[in-house]
């Protein structure tokens, strides 16, 4: 009778074990397909990140490039705004200048003009006035 409890506990065990052992190769199986699953992902992802990195890359590259060409061009509307703003105040002066000798020669077109075209005395008002030794 002690034989057959042996056998029994024993048999029970052996099925439960070879259950257990089913149990394991069935969750094993699941994790193996999982784990092919994920690593078709993560391949996937990284040619996506691999992708990424080099649009990335080009990108940064084509900023700096952008960037030197924006920062020459930016240094020569510098330089060309301070040559023009030299010229403007070149000619200011020279406006100025030809506004001067311009007030002169009318003053001295309305003494010719009293001397062709006016009295001896309004031509001497007008020399009078001038104060041009000329």
């Amino acid at each position: 009778m002690s034989n057959k409890v042996f056998y029994i506990i024993g048999g029970l065990l052996l099925i439960g074990t070879i259950i257990a052992a089913a149990g394991l190769g069935v969750w094993v199986y699941k994790l193996n397909n999982e784990l092919t699953q994920v690593q078709a992902e993560h391949q996937a992802l990284q040619a996506d990140y691999d992708e990424l990195e080099s649009s990335h890359q080009k990108a940064k590259e084509s900023f700096k490039e952008q960037s030197d060409e924006t920062a020459a061009d930016l240094e020569d509307a510098r330089t060309q705004f301070e040559r023009l703003e030299r010229d403007l105040k070149a000619a200011q002066k020279e406006s100025e200048t030809l506004r001067g000798k311009i007030a002169v020669i009318k003053a001295k077109v309305e003494v010719l003009d009293a001397f062709w075209f006016s009295s001896d005395t309004s031509f001497q008002r007008k020399i009078d006035t001038m104060h041009d030794e000329q």
